[in-house]
């Protein structure tokens, strides 16, 4: 790969990146990349290039980063929820009734065995 001070021909960014020349001049014109002619050649700032791609591929780490963070926000919200019914549970546990030990039941139990 030549490069002039930084600066590549169009086909060879094309090669270097796997995609055509017209890949190459659509991210120019997308992005506003610098350009310059020689001679009969154009040639792209491949430093340009790459941060675009660069940032291109950061953009969605940094979606997934903010998806992250706003589901450990709802898990932290769901647990404090969690917490908070367990604790109301436990005391609407402890304020029933204890069951009272000779129940119809049992002293039904006591009567079939006595006879």
């Amino acid at each position: 790969m030549q490069t002039e001070g930084g600066w590549i021909n169009i086909s060879e960014a094309a090669r270097l990146y796997g995609k055509d020349r017209k890949w190459v001049y659509d991210q120019i014109k997308q992005y506003e990349l610098g350009t310059k002619k020689v001679g009969n050649r154009r040639l792209v700032q491949l430093v340009e290039l790459i941060k675009q791609e660069n940032q291109f591929l950061h953009q969605p780490i940094d979606e997934l980063k903010a998806d992250q963070a706003e589901r450990q926000a709802r898990e932290t919200q769901w647990e404090s929820e969690r917490a908070r019914l367990q604790s109301i549970i436990e005391r609407q546990t402890y304020a029933l009734p204890k069951p009272q030990s000779e129940g119809v039941f049992s002293r039904f139990i006591q009567w079939v065995q006595s006879l």
